[in-house]
């Protein structure tokens, strides 16, 4: 991960379960803490800090570490987003699309973006019918969305199941 994305907090708090830390140069998720219990220890508390490993070559390995005592252990927290001041100008939008998509954007089908929106009102309104339910599917798999027989075969089967309330 880029060091422009991520700040290391040097700390000897220790992490909390599901938090990415960084010990002995490499990344781990904490997946437990075991603290000290009684009084006397709670002055100089150490925690027992379980690890699994996210990196790809050692993805899941476990390690144990005394948090408190561990040199160099820190917990990586991801840098904030910057705050908005503003929309960019269509123009600044045009040349960034442009510059990502250079091949150019599809020009939208607003017929079948109206048959679509005109699809779905008769699906809201009549969901509970079988036929429109499945002609629903059928015309946003198959015809919006241009998926193969299999996943309309598959779709109408569903459907079928939903509306007669039966398992199958």
């Amino acid at each position: 991960m880029a060091a422009t994305l991520q700040e290391i907090v040097p700390t000897r708090q220790p992490p909390a379960p599901g938090q990415l830390v960084s010990v002995r140069n490499r990344r781990f998720v904490v997946t437990a803490i075991a603290g000290s219990s009684t009084h006397e220890e709670r002055s100089a508390a150490q925690n027992l800090v379980t690890l699994s490993s996210v990196e790809d070559d050692a993805l899941g390995e476990e390690l144990q570490v005394v948090w408190e005592i561990e040199p160099g252990a820190a917990i990586l927290e991801r840098a904030s987003m910057p705050e908005l001041s503003g929309f960019d100008s269509p123009a600044r939008l045009d040349a960034l699309l442009m510059r990502i998509f250079p091949q150019g954007l599809e020009e939208q089908d607003s017929e079948a973006r109206k048959n679509l929106r005109i699809a779905h009102h008769e699906w809201e309104a009549n969901g509970r019918d079988p036929a429109i339910y499945t002609a629903w599917l059928e015309f946003v798999l198959g015809t919006a969305l241009e998926y193969p027989e299999n996943t309309l075969l598959s779709a109408r089967f569903e459907a079928v199941k939903r509306t007669a309330g039966r398992q199958f």
